[in-house]
């Protein structure tokens, strides 16, 4: 299944994406879905890298979440102010599937 065949939910929340140096950076999650996110922040995102973000839907999950995720694309809005697109995978997915997420 491609991964837009997922519906995706407004989020407009907090998120920390962590990089293979172990550098956290914070980031807003712009939306979720099963399988995968779309993040904003002030750091550039490359293509393909591996990083694991980290957000919470409290209305649905009593834990934060932590998924890796791939980095499928990545633009640049502003100086210095990155959009990007993450995918989780068809082993990662995040069961939100039956689920109703408050916006």
């Amino acid at each position: 299944m491609y991964r837009r065949d997922y519906e995706r939910f407004e989020q407009n929340s907090s998120a920390t994406l962590l990089f293979n140096n172990a550098t956290a950076e914070k980031f807003i999650l712009e939306n979720i879905s099963a399988r995968g996110a779309g993040v904003f922040g002030y750091r550039p995102l490359r293509i393909n890298d591996k990083v694991t973000i980290i957000f919470q839907i409290p209305q649905l999950f009593d834990k934060p979440i932590h998924k890796v995720a791939k980095i499928v694309w990545s633009k640049m809005v502003n100086e210095n102010l990155w959009e990007g697109g993450l995918d989780f995978g068809l082993d990662n997915i995040l069961n939100i599937l039956n689920k109703e997420i408050p916006i």
